[in-house]
């Protein structure tokens, strides 16, 4: 297992995540001695803009003189400047890609300059005390001696004000609270996350947020070795204010675990979630519809080479419930007791398919899609650069047929096979643009233009779905003869072809037993 850390250690890694978020350089919080914001981009609807260049009397080109974009920011229904917004600036120069972050001075504006010839791409005006955020894209060059200007209304913000208090009731002083623009659930489902707004609280615990925009967010605190276990979440509406909302918060701690198989061998790659029991639905109801409370966030984590995985944050007086899953191996659920600090998720092998797809020259091929056709779905991976898959099955499976296919390189259709544990690698050879062609023609031996002509390969198993099969699961069972008659079905599979003409008024025309790279079909209809 993991070395034991010290206190002061596990409580670093319980604020490392979350803290970083609110580090950005360039950005600062929404704290009463600074009334900017650290922010991450969101974009917010809404927001109206219009750029110009000096419309009246231009000056003349001046290659050697230098070259400014003049930015003015308002909030929307007023004619207010909209001040200290932070701005990032996107810009080019020479092709390369480079950016700049500006802040909006007390009036809403801001000049910067450029060198000539340096192309304007866009900005990300982010959250500002008052503010929400949104985005502006714009293709310009900025040319010397002269003023690109961009104007922009900007949506007013959502404020949210509270207290954070400990497990006693107490206010918490110093805490750093952030803001993320989403809802709780997708939060927990992010490996990495970054903080839209944050601030810190006063010295009663007190703290107050701006530049929300319309839609969901969750806030969360952290503070030494303490934790959120409820939070509040909600969705923002038309620059709501919502007042006196809590962040309950209690003592934090590592916990260690190690993902092994059934003879102790450590499982590298196993991804591993870790909440408290029935976190999706346990919330509480706030003084606000709008708004309600949500426990702690789940921990999310990836077993290393030696099978090592961490949780950071995981309250004290908390038993979670554990996931760890892994394509080889069977989902593993359990749970640990409140102040466990060690963990061990020993799994099972599952059914499983692997193998690696290469060209008829030995080459392996990159990104194919890989179905696996069964009458409990259609799941699909895609190879690797090395040309490698893994398909993760779980429980056996019977009957399962196999479809591999990129473009260029045409289809491979294999089955039907048993998927079962220690199956052997199935490598397979994509072997590119085998046909059948040929061409429709009347009584007489004219080409008919514009006739549907359909195909379909043998079925490998009875009872087994046509719509299965790879011409028609990848929706190339249909054509339309050409001007002179002809067709062409591209990047076929081994099999043997029935061939099916249907022109209005006529008899329909069918043919079986047509084998690949067949390209002289010449089929009459009377």
């Amino acid at each position: 297992m993991h070395m034991r850390f010290g206190r002061l250690t596990w409580a670093f890694l319980l604020a490392l995540a979350f803290l970083s978020a609110c580090s950005d350089a360039g950005k600062s919080s929404q704290d009463p001695s600074n009334q900017g914001v650290g922010a991450g981009g969101a974009n917010s609807d809404g927001a109206n803009a219009h750029s110009s260049q000096e419309p009246e009397d231009l000056p003349p080109i001046d290659p050697q003189a230098i070259a400014f974009l003049e930015l003015a920011l308002t909030i929307k229904g007023t004619d207010q400047g909209a001040p200290d917004v932070p701005i990032k600036i996107f810009w080019e120069a020479d092709g390369k890609p480079s950016n700049t972050d500006v802040r909006t001075t007390p009036d809403g504006t801001r000049r910067v300059q450029f060198e000539h010839g340096s192309r304007l791409v866009g900005l990300d005006i982010n959250p500002s005390a008052r503010t929400a955020p949104t985005t502006y894209k714009e293709s310009a060059l900025l040319m010397g001696g002269r003023t690109h200007k961009i104007h922009v209304e900007l949506e007013a913000g959502g404020i949210v004000s509270g207290i954070v208090l400990d497990v006693e009731g107490n206010p918490v002083a110093g805490a750093t609270v952030g803001a993320f623009f989403t809802d709780p659930i997708s939060l927990d489902n992010m490996v990495s996350t970054r903080v839209d707004v944050f601030t810190r609280s006063d010295k009663d615990g007190a703290f107050r947020l701006g530049g929300f925009p319309s839609g969901p967010f969750v806030l969360e605190a952290n503070w030494e070795n303490m934790m959120s276990v409820w939070r509040p979440g909600g969705s923002m509406i038309e620059a709501r204010e919502f007042r006196d909302l809590e962040i309950h918060m209690e003592p934090g701690h590592v916990v260690y675990g190690q993902a092994i198989d059934a003879n102790e061998e450590p499982i590298a790659d196993v991804m591993v979630v870790a909440g408290k029991p029935n976190r999706k639905t346990n919330r509480r109801p706030t003084q606000y519809e709008e708004v309600f409370m949500y426990g702690p966030r789940a921990c999310l984590a990836k077993s290393d080479e030696a099978g090592l995985f961490t949780l950071p944050a995981v309250p004290e007086s908390q038993g979670w419930n554990i996931v760890g899953r892994h394509p080889r191996y069977l989902p593993l659920r359990k749970s640990f007791g409140a102040g466990q600090q060690d963990v061990w998720l020993e799994m099972s092998e599952g059914a499983s398919l692997a193998g690696r797809v290469q060209d008829v020259n030995g080459k392996e091929i990159s990104s194919v899609q890989i179905w696996m056709l069964s009458a409990d779905g259609n799941p699909s991976v895609f190879t690797d650069k090395e040309g490698n898959y893994l398909f993760g099955v779980g429980k056996p499976k019977k009957d399962v047929c196999v479809l591999l296919y990129k473009a260029g390189y045409g289809m491979s259709f294999l089955g039907p096979m048993d998927i079962d544990v220690g199956m052997q690698p199935l490598d397979v050879v994509l072997e590119g643009g085998v046909s059948v062609a040929g061409k429709v023609v009347d009584a007489e031996g004219k080409g008919m233009s514009g006739v549907p002509v359909r195909i379909q390969g043998s079925l490998p198993m009875e009872g087994f779905l046509a719509a299965h099969m790879p011409e028609r699961f990848l929706d190339r069972d249909a054509v339309l003869t050409g001007p002179d008659g002809s067709f062409q079905f591209n990047e076929l599979y081994d099999s043997s072809f029935n061939l099916t003409v249907r022109a209005p008024g006529k008899p329909r025309v069918a043919q079986g037993g047509i084998q690949r790279g067949t390209t002289d079909l010449v089929l009459t209809v009377e």
